[in-house]
C-alpha cells in the first residue's frame, strides 16, 4: 500500500505486507510473513510477528516490534525503539 501525506495505517494478516507512507505517523500491523514499512517524517510504527520485518523511518520517534528471527531498521535521528 502506498499512502500520501497524513497518517496511514495498514492492518495486514498473514503474508507479506508493505506500507510506504509519506509525512505523518504511519502504522503497519503485520502478522506472519515479511512486513516492511518505509515511513517519512512522523512517528512510524511496525508491529510484525514471525518473519523478516523491516522499518525505514524518517526523523522522529520510530518503533519496530518483531519476533525472531530477523528484523532490521534504518532510522534517522529521533527517539527510536526496537
Amino acid at each position: 500500500m502506498v499512502g500520501g501525506a497524513g497518517a496511514n495505517r495498514l492492518d495486514g494478516d498473514e503474508g507479506d505486507d508493505s506500507l510506504v507512507g509519506g509525512r505523518g505517523s504511519d502504522e503497519l500491523l503485520g502478522s506472519d510473513g515479511d512486513d516492511s514499512l518505509s515511513g517519512g517524517a512522523g512517528s512510524d510504527t511496525i508491529e510484525g510477528e514471525s518473519g523478516d520485518d523491516s522499518l525505514a523511518g524518517g526523523g522522529e520517534g520510530d518503533d519496530l516490534f518483531g519476533d525472531f528471527p530477523f528484523d532490521s531498521s534504518f532510522l534517522a535521528p529521533g527517539d527510536d525503539t526496537l
